[in-house]
């Protein structure tokens, strides 16, 4: 893979003034951090690009629920970003401060170590 980079997500000014770069895995763990923020539809050039999470923040946290955000957590960033392969993907929601917690394993299809990745939502 060629050295891949690009603003940073979110968007971060440097101390100069100028938009800070994340360069890469650094910035696969952004654009997949983009990907599970965006609603599926939500990019209308890319209507494919991003999942349905935001469907399950508000619902219940039975296993069945759980399941379903897995499933389409793991769909999501493997059709917006080709090049991921998610390996693992645990969902933890606290009872008292109302976050999802995602944790992510993955790798890159050119290369055998695999990354992990923390989102809270």
């Amino acid at each position: 893979m060629s050295k891949l980079k690009g603003l940073s997500f979110p968007l971060r000014v440097g101390p100069r003034g100028h938009f800070i770069k994340t360069t890469g895995v650094d910035k696969i763990k952004d654009n997949i951090k983009h990907i599970v923020y965006t609603q599926l539809g939500e990019r209308h050039m890319r209507p494919n690009f991003g999942t349905l999470g935001h469907l399950s923040l508000f619902r219940s946290s039975s296993v069945k629920d759980i399941n379903f955000l897995k499933k389409n957590l793991i769909r999501g960033i493997e059709l917006s970003d080709n090049r991921i392969i998610v390996a693992s993907l645990d969902i933890k929601i606290p009872e008292e401060d109302g976050k999802m917690e995602i944790f992510l394993t993955f790798k890159l299809d050119n290369y055998t170590e695999f990354q992990d990745l923390a989102i809270t939502v």
